[in-house]
């Protein structure tokens, strides 16, 4: 059973999105949230644990927005969803592990693009996204772009995991999940 290295806390460092050199540019820390930070622009996140106060997840806004995430392990308490009105998102990282206690990644809206990669030494080796199996919010990548992937394991179990919603292509290393849907998406297992 995965489990992250270190448990989400209710009290602690007060984390915050601040800016970041150039205008609309942003840094945000890990740590604990009286308010989940909704973010855009150009957004960086550095690893650790995002908790929050109610069952919010962080919520990335706005149009060509680029998000990254520094290598490293990352809890978000109550998940990673992209707004539904966002367009052209885009979610990277090399290096990362994503844990998700309760709530789950959520990125379907026109033109996001996600590209993730799990760490390749460590505790999490080869595991890019985690849900418990007491965790059954569902999983959902999409947006009609090409070049989606999830390398290494994401494992869900007991998760509906969708990927696509028009015109999507997907790699993904391997899959565990309760059921699979596949919107207009081509998806690649390696």
């Amino acid at each position: 059973s995965i489990q992250p290295t270190t448990s989400p806390v209710s009290t602690g460092p007060v984390g915050a999105c601040t800016p970041s050199g150039p205008p609309n540019t942003f840094k945000c820390s890990p740590g604990y949230y009286a308010t989940p930070p909704t973010v855009s622009g150009t957004v960086t996140f550095t690893p650790g644990n995002y908790t929050f106060a109610g069952p919010s997840p962080v919520v990335v806004t706005g149009s060509d927005t680029a998000v990254t995430f520094d290598n490293g392990e990352y809890t978000f308490d109550a998940g990673l969803s992209v707004d539904p009105a966002a367009t052209n998102v885009s979610l990277t990282g090399s290096g990362v592990f994503f844990y998700f206690p309760s709530g789950s990644l959520s990125a379907n809206t026109s033109g996001d693009k996600t590209q993730l990669s799990p760490p390749i030494g460590g505790q999490h080796a080869g595991v890019v996204v985690y849900q418990p199996l007491g965790n059954s919010a569902p999983l959902l990548i999409g947006g009609g772009t090409s070049g989606n992937s999830l390398g290494g394991v994401v494992e869900a179990p007991s998760a509906a995991v969708t990927f696509g919603s028009g015109g999507d292509s997907f790699s993904i290393g391997t899959l565990v999940a309760a059921s699979l849907g596949l919107g207009a998406a081509h998806v690649t297992v390696t």
